[in-house]
């Protein structure tokens, strides 16, 4: 007679390996969270460092082009006056051969009055001028915004900025980025 002997799991190795199993899926989900939030962190600081660059970048662009700050402009019936949180650039019109005209036109980089978060650019041409304007919202994440004339605002020859992105969530990145443009021929 052949006598085999059933072998089977007895019910304390099933209760142990899905034990260890649980606890090895409790790491594993353990370490996707952390590294989630480390992704995060990390997707934010790059967002605001780009957002401040790419700020900085228009301030230059723009600067760079002018031949002085206005004191003040107004645009779709609102009044901007340079300041602490607006600047105002007069850059030479061009016509659409790149030809430099006697006119200018006007660059505005303002926090905005209504949403303090926004900081917006627009850039109004003169009618002769062959540049199109332009709307830009900069960022809507802004912290802080501050701009100093060097001597003053009225004879600028360069301006200093510092802005300050803050984007909040649960990133909690903040960039701050600090500059100065020195207007054209000065």
């Amino acid at each position: 007679m052949n006598s085999r002997k059933n072998t089977a799991f007895t019910l304390l190795e099933v209760v142990v390996v899905i034990g260890l199993i649980a606890l090895m899926a409790i790491f594993v989900v353990g370490i996707m969270i952390a590294n989630n939030r480390f992704f995060n962190n990390q997707t934010g600081e790059i967002t605001a460092i780009s957002g401040t660059r790419q700020i900085a970048d228009r301030i230059l662009e723009y600067g760079r082009l002018a031949v002085s700050v206005a004191s003040s402009y107004t645009y779709n019936t609102v009044d901007y006056s340079s300041g602490a949180t607006t600047v105002i650039f007069q850059i030479p019109s061009i016509n659409s051969a790149g030809q430099v005209l006697t006119t200018y036109d006007y660059v505005i980089i303002t926090k905005d009055s209504v949403n303090p978060l926004r900081l917006l650019l627009f850039l109004v041409p003169d009618a002769a001028s062959a540049r199109v304007p332009r709307n830009v919202e900069l960022t809507n994440k802004l912290g802080d915004v501050l701009f100093t004339y060097d001597p003053n605002a009225a004879s600028a020859d360069a301006v200093n900025y510092s802005i300050q992105i803050n984007m909040g969530g649960p990133s909690g990145a903040a960039e701050t980025v600090e500059g100065r443009v020195t207007l054209r021929n000065k």
